[in-house]
Parts: structure tokens; C-alpha cells; sequence
């Protein structure tokens, strides 16, 4: 079994060529280290700021476009589990 704890992505869409190389490294990490074999054993938990700032429009469509549909080819989309954090709070419905 393999378990991939993750915490603040701060995904935002100012930052793309920081974010892609952090990223990039990331998912060659992963191809690295966990088989494609063990993809039905693999879990991830993400505990909190997916995203930098909630209240952009479609931030979360591009987090999910650019990490998830990439994360998915290394653990099943049912196997990964989010709580959100304080940045993940469109402050202007609190």
C-alpha cells in the first residue's frame, strides 16, 4: 500500500511557471516511486489550501485540470481524500 499525504498546493493561477516546475518535479517523483501496478493500493489525502485564494472564478477547474487529471494516472480518483483549508474559504459568503 502506498500513501501520499499532501498540504498546501496553494494553487493559483499568477504563478504558473513556479507552480509547473514544482509540479512537474512532483509527478516525476511519483513515477518514481510508485509502480503502476500499485496504482489500486495507492492512496492520497490532501489536508487543506488546494487552493491560494477561493474566490477566484474557476480556480478550482484549473486545479483540477492541472493536478488531479495528472494525479489520477497514479492513484484512483475514489482513493483520494480532501479536507479544506482556511485559503480553500470564499471569505465573501462568511
Amino acid at each position: 500500500m502506498n500513501i501520499i499525504i499532501l498540504s498546501d498546493i496553494h494553487f493559483d493561477r499568477n504563478e504558473p511557471e513556479n507552480q509547473k516546475k514544482v509540479l512537474t518535479a512532483f509527478f516525476e517523483d511519483l513515477q518514481e516511486q510508485i509502480p503502476a501496478a500499485e496504482k489500486d493500493f495507492t492512496y492520497c489525502f490532501i489536508s487543506g489550501d488546494l487552493v491560494n485564494k477561493a474566490g477566484i472564478v474557476d480556480i478550482y477547474d484549473k486545479f483540477y485540470s492541472f493536478f488531479i487529471k495528472r494525479l489520477i494516472s497514479f492513484v484512483p480518483l475514489q482513493h483520494i481524500y480532501v479536507v479544506a483549508g482556511n485559503h480553500d474559504l470564499n471569505r465573501q459568503y462568511v
